[in-house]
């Protein structure tokens, strides 16, 4: 639902998206129309680029830097007219391979493009490209991936000779005339970029009768706003942008660059109003839609049951195609097409949800949410292009569940399943006056427990048992399941032998993976069976180890690569999982009971190592608590992924040619003790006897000068004060 029109080569294919309106208008050109070339239009205010302007290393983004954007609006009674002038430098090879080619995107049942100039300035000569480019129109689904069909066309647009230093220049307009929600106009445009701006303007002209607001998503700049005669027109200028680089591993929601909104609904009830009439559900009967209605009904249980019945049914009997070609991109499909042709998007499932469920007595209401925004949304203007999905509101009682027919199928009860993270919704109900706030799914809404017994009891140097079996759990049983239905069993086991090849060298299946699948209760379980080969490494100098690897908790605990930022880091949420391990010990091994305990706001971690007999358990556990990390707490988050990362693994270590031995009692050793004191008394009477002479009185010496053993006695003295000491030691 965003505006089509792109040019994704280097930077300025995020510029010039940005440029347009977040939502499209629906138009009918004429038949075949998809792109022209005429003179500027008279309502605009031409502006011209500053030639001479000088680019410096500082305001370069992949050798381009944009001398002027010029964006301006003409809101006519049948639609609006998108001006748009852009002139940018290239100054080297990167910006020459980025910039040369241009690339637009129109749809023709909406859209009509025409080009106003299109040329090169080189040292002050203008080369006029309108008739030396090569220009080409070709049908381009973009999103065929994802099954969806918007049967826009691809305008390429290859300039010739572009040169260093060249100013590549073009002028267009796009034509878009409304019917979707006549008379009414909203749109969102950046007003900062990627890339360095030397001068942006934006002018919007509107008649006077219609009131049009605006709002900046960041610091807001007043415009200078003009009477023309039975026009009002608002000019907003800005100088010297600088580029606003954007950090990886962002939130979705996220405002990278700051925004202008436009928009002439006075409030969401003004929305609601006019959206209202497009998920009108027919009241005349339909012999496809009874029929699953009658089905639902004879399956019985309560109205919770029913509802996530009906939820299944449209979940796995429906593919997902999307038709979003002129009306189809907002307006659903009627319940009985759907259910003849058993395709459809997310607004043709939650008006056939919806439809299903209000046919059997249950207040269920189709809901408009963005799929990115979250939290932003509610500081949006109002506006009904403010949204690029459907799902349903739910009411039993006083519980309210929402409900996403595009997902997988569920199997939990409805209690159980989590709410999607679109944090708020426009109920499509006549009552509705305001955003509803959708909750937060809870950490534990899907969990993972791995339960691993790694068997090496029979010896250090003797192959050793491996075993796994995993415990999914709610929205994790969903994705599972969804995975193990693309595979073959075959497929799958070599997948996960080869995962764990990686982490333990010398494993070999020892059985076939099996799947437990306990639909009720919405948990599935795998059964694995490996046998390692020799587990344990041992050097030349006999030292045996073997490392227990915590493989599911690494991703939590590696190094960022961009821990300095300006944006909130995005983590896994909800994101609940536990992995113990049980290793079976060939004897008495001194392992000692430990524990670690972080408690970060992003998330809690738990480890504990536990000797019982010879078996040592190992446990970890990590829960999400945040979706999000924002800058100023990324220091300690890194912190405490480190200590984590540092916490994972568990090595035991043996060492073969040198096993631990009870130590003796303390005790004399007789025969060593009486040798030894014999020898001490033979050495002191042979030193008396022929070592000692009688020297005759020394000379005088002065006064206080120390005396005693010295020469060659010192050798012998030294013996017996040694000798003792060492027969003890």
């Amino acid at each position: 639902m965003v505006s089509r029109f792109k040019i994704p080569r280097g930077a300025a294919w995020l510029l010039m998206l940005c440029l347009l309106p977040s939502m499209t208008v629906f138009a009918s050109p004429r038949e075949g129309t998809v792109y022209g070339f005429s003179p500027e239009p008279a309502w605009i205010k031409p502006a011209r680029p500053q030639y001479d302007a000088q680019a410096t290393s500082s305001n370069l983004t992949n050798g381009t830097w944009y001398l002027m954007l010029d964006h301006q609006i003409q809101i006519t009674a049948s639609g609006d007219d998108q001006y748009r002038h852009v002139a940018l430098q290239v100054v080297n090879a990167s910006g020459v391979e980025a910039q040369s080619q241009l690339d637009f995107e129109v749809d023709p049942s909406f859209q009509a493009l025409s080009f106003h100039t299109l040329k090169l300035v080189r040292n002050g000569t203008v080369v006029d490209e309108r008739t030396r480019a090569r220009i080409t129109a070709l049908p381009q689904e973009s999103a065929l991936e994802q099954h969806v069909y918007n049967g826009s066309y691809r305008i390429d647009v290859v300039l010739s000779d572009v040169q260093v230093g060249d100013i590549i220049e073009y002028e267009y307009t796009v034509h878009s005339e409304e019917k979707l929600f006549p008379g009414h106009y909203s749109a969102r445009l950046s007003t900062a970029w990627s890339v360095p701006v030397l001068w942006q303007h934006i002018r919007i002209s509107y008649p006077r009768n219609r009131s049009i607001r605006y709002r900046f998503s960041a610091a807001p700049i007043t415009p200078q706003t003009v009477q023309n005669g039975d026009r009002t027109e608002l000019d907003f200028t800005w100088e010297n942008l600088a580029a606003i680089p954007s950090d990886r591993d962002r939130p979705n929601w996220y405002q990278t660059w700051p925004e202008l909104e436009f928009s002439d609904f006075a409030d969401w009830a003004a929305v609601a109003e006019r959206t209202n009439p497009l998920f009108a559900i027919a009241a005349r009967s339909r012999p496809k839609v009874e029929a699953a209605v009658a089905s639902l009904r004879a399956a019985g249980g309560p109205p919770e049951r029913q509802v996530l019945h009906a939820l299944q049914m449209v979940q796995e009997d429906v593919r997902y195609t999307s038709i979003s070609i002129g009306r189809g991109s907002h307006v659903p499909t009627d319940p009985e097409t759907i259910l003849e042709r058993r395709f459809g998007d997310c607004k043709d499932k939650a008006l056939l949800l919806a439809t299903l469920l209000q046919k059997l007595g249950i207040d269920a209401r189709p809901a408009l949410v963005h799929s990115e925004l979250g939290p932003n949304l509610e500081h949006w203007l109002p506006t009904p292009y403010a949204f690029n999905h459907a799902i349903v509101r739910v009411r039993i009682g006083p519980s309210i569940y929402w409900l996403d027919g595009t997902a997988s199928k569920q199997y939990s009860a409805l209690r159980d399943i989590a709410p999607p993270e679109f944090a708020f919704a426009l109920p499509v109900d006549p009552q509705i006056r305001a955003l509803e706030k959708i909750p937060r799914p809870t950490p534990d809404s899907g969990s993972r427990i791995i339960e691993s017994t790694i068997d090496i009891s029979k010896g250090v140097q003797e192959n050793a048992s491996f075993s796994v079996d995993t415990r999914y759990q709610g929205s994790e049983a969903d994705s599972i399941r969804r995975s193990f239905a693309k595979k073959s069993s075959q497929q799958r086991q070599s997948e996960y032998l080869n995962y764990y090849t990686r982490h333990y060298p010398g494993i070999k299946t020892a059985g076939d993976v099996t799947v437990n699948d306990d639909l009720d209760n919405n948990v599935l379980t795998t059964h694995e069976h490996y046998l390692i080969e020799h587990p344990f490494r041992i050097d030349d100098k006999g030292k045996a180890t073997f490392s227990v690897r915590i493989d599911e908790f690494y991703r939590y605990g590696r190094t960022l690569d961009s821990a300095v930022r300006k944006a909130p880091l995005a983590i896994d949420y909800p994101d609940h999982i536990q992995q113990n391990f049980i290793v079976k010990l060939p004897e008495d091994w001194e392992v000692k009971n430990d524990s670690t305990q972080i408690d970060n706001p992003a998330f809690k971690y738990r480890s504990s190592t536990t000797l019982v007999g010879h078996d040592v358990k190992l446990n970890y556990e990590y829960e999400a608590l945040s979706d999000h990390v924002d800058p100023d707490a990324l220091a300690q988050y890194a912190q405490d992924r480190s200590k984590l990362y540092n916490d994972l693994d568990f090595t035991f270590t043996h060492h073969l040619h040198s096993a631990p031995k009870a130590a003796a009692p303390l005790a004399i050793a007789v025969v060593p003790f009486f040798t030894g004191l014999l020898s001490l008394a033979l050495g002191i009477w042979l030193m008396w006897r022929f070592v000692y002479r009688y020297d005759p009185p020394p000379r005088s010496v002065p006064a206080g000068t120390a005396s005693g053993i010295a020469g060659w006695l010192l050798l012998p003295a030294l013996n017996v004060l040694v000798y003792p000491i060492m027969f003890l030691v």
